[in-house]
């Protein structure tokens, strides 16, 4: 049976890490919950007066596809960035006020570290690596300098969840638990692509397709022979090839759970390609002009 590795005794009580980062995120973004907005650049030229425009024509009943007040028009829902459907950002869309960014932005730093963390005890580290890991990321100057930018920051929350769950997945001994974590990495998988910053989820994915090969090949993980319950008893799924079946499987799994997620999100990618297609930047641009 695979176990994840043995936990590192620690003289720090788990709950302390997770304190400390929302204390420090309230320290540093005080303002935010005091009544102040995020308003210099992207906040108040693009992602509010999206969303702010969005709120009006569903209440118009009306679905936000087109924006006839950027330039000469633009399309709204197909626009990537605009993220309509990301789950929490339809609250953006139930209250009209500018400091739901702020405070969505907020969420997502304690998402992000809560994620790591959760990482982390996966790995069997002990509370102070635990700290430091979730303080590190849910606080690093790539993520908080571009807080202005609220799908950048939301995929990066989701980074550490997408890992967590591959660890996870690769580490499970039963097919069943294979399966219950494949839907949750559809999920986190749909998230992520709603989110609406296609460069960093792109790189996510990347990363994590790294994760997984190195975790199941270059570590070696013991290779347990994966067993199925079924009426009768028990079926081996190693079928003694030396571990191979038992090696595909979670890749197997990860991958369907990856094009499933691809599949949920699909109400937000198929018009974002088609939009695509017709933006001047589908050839790309020259490095001069970049």
């Amino acid at each position: 049976m695979v176990t994840n590795p043995p936990s590192i005794p620690s003289f720090l009580p788990r709950w302390l890490p997770y304190t400390l980062l929302i204390v420090v995120i309230i320290a540093l973004f005080h303002r935010l919950l005091t009544g102040e907005v995020l308003f210099w650049g992207l906040p108040s030229l693009q992602f509010e007066p999206w969303r702010a425009f969005a709120l009006s024509e569903l209440h118009a009943g009306r679905l936000p596809l087109w924006n006839p007040f950027n330039g000469a028009g633009a399309p709204l829902f197909a626009n990537y960035q605009s993220a309509l459907l990301y789950p929490p950002n339809l609250l953006t869309l139930w209250i009209d006020s500018p400091s739901v960014i702020g405070m969505l932005g907020l969420i997502h730093l304690v998402w992000a570290g809560l994620g790591m963390g959760l990482f982390m005890r996966q790995l069997g580290l002990p509370t102070l690596a635990q700290g430091v890991a979730l303080l590190a990321y849910a606080l690093n100057t790539a993520v908080v300098a571009r807080f202005g930018t609220p799908p950048m920051v939301d995929v990066a929350a989701w980074l550490p969840w997408l890992i967590w769950i591959i660890e996870r997945l690769l580490t499970r001994s039963t097919f069943r638990a294979m399966l219950r974590e494949s839907l949750l990495l559809a999920a986190i998988t749909a998230m992520m692509l709603l989110a609406g910053h296609a460069q960093w989820t792109f790189y996510s994915f990347v990363l994590a397709a790294c994760y997984m090969l190195f975790r199941r090949f270059a570590i070696q993980l013991p290779l347990a022979v994966i067993t199925e319950r079924v009426p009768g008893g028990e079926v081996n799924l190693d079928r003694g090839q030396e571990g191979k079946v038992n090696a595909l499987i979670p890749l197997v799994l990860i991958g369907g759970a990856v094009l499933l997620g691809a599949a949920i999100a699909a109400i937000q990618l198929v018009p974002t390609a088609e939009l695509q297609r017709q933006s001047q930047r589908s050839a790309g641009a020259a490095e001069s002009f970049a």
